[in-house]
Parts: structure tokens; sequence; C-alpha cells
């Protein structure tokens, strides 16, 4: 039997490829280490840049502030009109140095507010187009003599009336009409935020039929009972409710109230059901959650009811237009002179 000779160069090969695939498996695996070093370190990078840029920013606004000519500053909205569709503004302002002879006007984009001097303090009052914003275009200037400086708030967030944000709500509650009862039950889902400009005083469900208030529900009385009580409220002429009390202020609720409402119609009109919250101010918000109509039903007799009744002593009975039904719909803001905007 013949012995097979072995090749020392087929070895030598065998033996080099062997080598060369340790190696490159060593290198694979530092290139994979280098490569996950590589993208720590860049995220670090990143994360030291934002921190860079915020610092700078923050650095920036500092020097700002104590370079700046203006110690304080506030603007508030003391006012809307709806119908001219324009805000009363006032202006209050501290200056760090002044002079008698110093006079300073703040700028709305183009639109100029000249301030009074009172003691060490400057204020002022101007009206401005409604819901119009001046962001990153606040100015003020300083004239004394020849000398004039401005100091420019690029940061400043505009003339805010937040009158969509206020007032939200729904339900899923279904209108019935039974032995000449109109009646909805169910839940109503509320949120009431004052967005740190508004203040209320009454938070109501309210039902109204053909636009006359029949019924209404003071939801700051329900969730509230544990707040202190202010008296002397006065609710409006109602149905449902008399010698109602009201709560002290709140800046704004959520949640949802169970309720139950119930009418006799004595003719065919509409129902609707909304919410509505008035501020200390007296600016009103609407908001709806339910409308339906009630029809007559030419082939139904009602109880006689005296006046308009038929020769047969009946006269027609009504009927939910059950397509009528409508969840949700407008959103409305009335201003202290009764202006009203739709913004929904």
């Amino acid at each position: 039997m013949k012995k097979g000779k072995v090749s020392w160069s087929r070895l030598v090969i065998i033996a080099n490829l062997i080598v060369l695939a340790v190696l490159t498996g060593g290198m694979y695996a530092r290139l994979v280490e280098l490569t996950s070093q590589i993208t720590y370190l860049q995220d670090t990078t990143n994360i030291i840049l934002s921190d860079v840029d915020g610092m700078e920013s923050v650095i920036t606004q500092t020097l700002q502030e104590e370079n700046g000519m203006v110690e304080h500053y506030s603007i508030r909205v003391e006012d809307m009109n709806f119908a001219a569709d324009t805000c009363d503004v006032s202006v209050y302002m501290i200056p760090k140095e002044y002079t008698d002879n110093t006079r300073i006007s703040v700028y709305f984009g183009t639109n100029e507010c000249p301030l009074k001097k009172d003691g060490y303090a400057y204020s002022g009052e101007i009206t401005l187009p409604l819901e119009k914003s001046f962001d990153g275009n606040l100015t003020f200037l300083f004239a004394d003599g020849k000398k004039k400086n401005t100091e420019v708030y690029s940061n400043y967030d505009g003339i805010q009336t937040f009158l969509d944000e206020v007032l939200s709500g729904s339900t899923e509650a279904s209108p019935k009409y039974e032995d000449n009862i109109l009646s909805v039950k169910g839940d109503a889902i509320y949120a009431l935020t004052g967005k740190d400009r508004y203040e209320f005083e009454r938070f109501e469900l309210v039902a109204e039929w053909n636009g006359r208030k029949v019924w209404r529900e003071d939801l700051i009385r329900e969730k509230t009972e544990d707040e202190p009580v202010r008296t002397g409220y006065e609710p409006e002429a109602t149905e449902a409710v008399s010698g109602a009390v009201v709560k002290a202020p709140v800046d704004g609720m959520s949640g949802s109230a169970a309720f139950a409402f119930e009418y006799e119609p004595k003719a065919a009109g509409q129902l609707r059901l909304y919410l509505r919250a008035v501020t200390v101010e007296k600016y009103r918000f609407e908001y709806d959650l339910l409308r339906a109509s009630l029809e007559e039903a030419k082939d139904a007799v009602g109880e006689p009811d005296g006046d308009g009744a038929e020769e047969d002593g009946g006269m027609p009975g009504l009927r939910l237009n059950e397509e009528s039904v409508e969840r949700g719909g407008s959103y409305i803001v009335y201003d202290r002179k009764g202006g009203k905007r739709v913004l929904q």
C-alpha cells in the first residue's frame, strides 16, 4: 500500500490562511470597538455642543439684562372689543436709570405707546389689533435730549388672549321626548382653563329652549364644596335655580358632571345645551354640547292646551326630530360690552 506524501507548501498555505483568518477576526472586533467608541464620542460631542449653546444663550440673555436699560416691565390686556377687533393694553416699566428729561416710548411693531413718568416708574396705554402677534418686535425707546437708545426684546411672546384655549367639552347623552316631556340625562365632560389670564366666578351647564334659559347647574358649586363661600351673588332668573351661592373664583377646572334635565315644551322649538363660563372681568365663554329640535307631528294629537286648541279639543303633538340632534357646535366668546366672537 502506497503512502501519500505531505506537501509542505500546502501546509504553509493552510497555516497562512488560518493566521490570516485569526488576524481578520481580531481586526473586525477591533473595528467594531473603534466604531462604537467613535459613536459614543460623537454623541458626547453633540451633548457638549448643545450645553455650550444653552450656556451661550443664558449668558447672552444675562448680559443683555445686566447691560440693558430696563429694570422691569409688564404688559397686560385690559379690555377687548370684538366689534372693533381691538384690545386695550397697559404697559408698566421701571428703568434702571433716568433723569427728569428722560422720555420713554414702547413700540409694538410700528405702533408707538408713549409712557408717562409716575415717580420712579413709567406707564401708558395703547389700543392694538386683537390677536395680532408682535413677537420679536417689542422695542423700548429712551430719549434724553439729543441722545437716543433702544432696547429690543426678541423673546417677547406677544399679546396673548388665549380665547380659543379657555373652554371645551362634550357629551354622549341623547335627548328623549316622551309623555310631553323633553329630557336629557348623562355626563358632561369639560375642561376650563384660565391660562394665567382669567379667573372665573361662574361656570355652569345651561339649557336653552328657543333662546330662553330654562335650566342650569352650577359646576363650581358642585366641584368645589370645600372652598370658602362668597355671598352676594344673584343668579339670573330661570325656572330651575333660586338662591344659588357661588364659591370663590377659580382659575380652572376639568372633569365630568352627571346631569338630568327635563322640560315640558308648549310648542315646537330647539333645545341648546352648553357650557358657560363667566370671568371676574365679565367676559363670557359658551361652548355647545348638544342641540336638538322638536317638530309638530301632524299624525299625533297631544293634550288640549286651551288657547290654540283645534275644534275637536286637541292640538298637533310634538316629536323629536332625530336628524336635528347635533353634538358639539359653536364656541362663542362675548366681550364686556356684549360683542360676539365665534371661534368655531
